[in-house]
């Protein structure tokens, strides 16, 4: 009798925490799902003209595509 009570209770705590692991993935998954992974800019200044290159590598983990990115070119030359 005091064996299946323990038994009880083992796997009621194990079934809290299993549930509380699956809520805590499925809260932070979206948090991840699109990231910047790497960014760099540079810029040339020549005679004539000025070259801005951006290099940005984005992480995807969505179902679906990024249609679309906004990048602002703020300044004044």
């Amino acid at each position: 009798m005091i064996k299946k009570i323990e038994d009880s209770k083992i796997l009621g705590i194990a079934k809290k925490v299993t549930l509380l692991y699956v809520v805590v993935i499925i809260l932070l998954y979206p948090s991840y799902s699109i990231e910047i992974s790497e960014y760099s800019a540079s810029l040339y200044v020549g005679e004539s003209q000025v070259v801005e290159n951006v290099e940005i590598k984005i992480h995807n983990n969505e179902n679906r595509e990024i249609e679309t990115f906004r990048y602002p070119f703020d300044g004044k030359i």
